[in-house]
């Protein structure tokens, strides 16, 4: 048999195969393109390849565009509308980073805006890098429903982005399920959530003051989405919130209910925070991002009540990054059944300012803390050393913890130096149940151990006598 009369036979298999079969065949393709790629948002774009295999795959593709998922991708690396001249009207996806001139192929982004126009195909909408008159240009170009819609994000990069408004997409975008916006003010906000009831995410970020809205309008607004999954609200600055707010008002006797939120992101004062989270019930959040803004005399932020869900009662894992403008934390639960993670960040600068917060953070959280078996330190900008009285107080709270990791050399330097000049007693007493010091940080652990095990061998030995051994690489 010659190699032309075997490709002649593989061809004359393969084509006893339905057009249902190839449906079935090329959605398998897809997917497991998206699964590789973590992105199902913006569409796949191997679908071309396929459609240049044949007439009759690129018969079947064009078909049935629904059925496998098949869009027009309009971005940076493409001329737009050249784009949709060579296709049939396939539904439209726009995703581009505009005015960002390290991007290879740089325009000025008027081009991509312009795709807008096609209203009744745009399937997603992902623009970022927009000045503020591209902004308003998108803003004209969106009065009118755009009845396909599924997914849609707009990041202004304004200092003074202009205001959506009320008419935005219509008033009523009935099929979209994923909105963010980025530094754009949209007062009328809880207006559009009306008409949005399929949401699965909404992601407000940097909010501005011209588009403040209040935690129980907000909360209200919130109550309608029952499918939603994940909400992040943050704000610019504290110039977002208004100077003189209205005193909080009580919570409902009912809650609203978010059956399916499962994960919760907020920046912003704690006081908005404790506010909205009072009135939200959502038994099965299992991961709460809090960022805190300054608070240079106002102390330490309320936390709110909802981490004592049962899912974040007991961490195993803590994890605490200093850096010179602030520290994080975050706490997770690994139990089977109750996996739950927990992240605070609170601006603050110096690390005297950062050891004192946390014990006043900590005084909050002793339940909590009281099951932490893993503490993981990493201070990212070798800050200065502080007295060792902080440290021990910031240590104080972990006495369960069994495994100490370090990430960086001048966290594990201070706290080695701290634990090595404890007496005998204290040695027993600080980190009672600690049974393993490790390293992680980016070089080897023999480049370390010189200037590590000398001070803190005092600790080992002390530990050694006292029955409860720590054990070194």
């Amino acid at each position: 048999m010659t190699i032309t009369d075997t490709r002649r036979v593989g061809c004359s298999a393969i084509n006893v195969l339905s057009d249902d079969d190839f449906i079935y065949i090329f959605n398998l393709y897809r997917r497991d393109l998206e699964f590789r790629a973590h992105n199902d948002t913006l569409g796949w774009h191997q679908w071309r390849v396929l459609a240049h295999v044949c007439q009759r795959w690129r018969h079947i593709i064009f078909a049935w565009p629904n059925h496998l998922d098949i869009r027009i991708n309009c971005g940076f690396r493409t001329a737009a509308v050249k784009a949709l001249d060579v296709w049939p009207a396939l539904p439209i996806t726009i995703d581009s980073l505009l005015n960002f001139e390290g991007m290879p192929n740089y325009e000025d982004g008027d081009s991509t805006i312009s795709v807008l126009e096609h209203r009744d195909r745009i399937f997603g909408i992902n623009l970022s890098g927009l000045t503020g008159l591209q902004l308003k240009t998108c803003v004209t170009l969106m009065q009118e429903p755009f009845p396909i819609l599924r997914t849609l994000s707009l990041r202004c990069d304004a200092d003074k982005p202009p205001v959506i408004s009320d008419m935005f997409l219509g008033g009523s975008p009935p099929h979209l399920q994923k909105f963010k916006l980025w530094q754009v003010p949209f007062p009328t906000l809880p207006n559009f959530l009306l008409s949005t009831r399929g949401l699965v995410e909404l992601d407000l970020q940097e909010i501005p003051s011209t588009g403040y809205i209040s935690p129980d309008v907000m909360v209200t607004s919130l109550a309608m989405l029952t499918g939603l999954r994940s909400v992040s609200i943050s704000f610019r600055s504290r110039s977002s919130f208004p100077k003189n707010p209205t005193s909080q008002c009580p919570p409902p006797p009912t809650r609203a209910i978010l059956p399916a939120l499962t994960a919760f992101m907020f920046g912003g004062v704690s006081e908005y925070l404790e506010d909205l989270m009072a009135r939200i019930d959502a038994p099965l959040l299992d991961d709460l991002d809090l960022q805190f803004f300054y608070r240079p005399t106002s102390g330490v932020p309320q936390l709110p009540q909802i981490i004592h869900l049962e899912r974040f009662k007991t961490p195993n894992k803590a994890d605490i990054d200093f850096h010179d403008y602030g520290v994080d934390l975050s706490l997770t639960s690994g139990c089977l059944g109750s996996r739950g993670h927990l992240h605070l960040e609170f601006e603050c600068y110096g690390l005297y300012r950062q050891l004192s917060l946390l014990e006043q953070v900590f005084s909050q959280w002793l339940p909590l803390l009281s099951h932490v078996g893993a503490l993981q330190l990493f201070d990212h900008d070798m800050q200065p050393d502080q007295d060792s009285t902080l440290w021990l107080v910031f240590l104080r709270p972990f006495n369960a913890v069994r495994t100490l990791i370090f990430c960086d050399q001048d966290s594990m330097s201070q706290i080695v130096h701290v634990l090595g000049d404890l007496t005998e007693e204290r040695a027993a007493e600080v980190l009672p149940m600690l049974h393993t010091i490790m390293w992680s940080g980016l070089c080897n652990w023999d480049e370390v151990e010189p200037w590590v095990t000398p001070p803190l061998q005092p600790f080992i030995d002390a530990r050694e006598l006292s029955g409860h051994p720590v054990e070194v690489p």
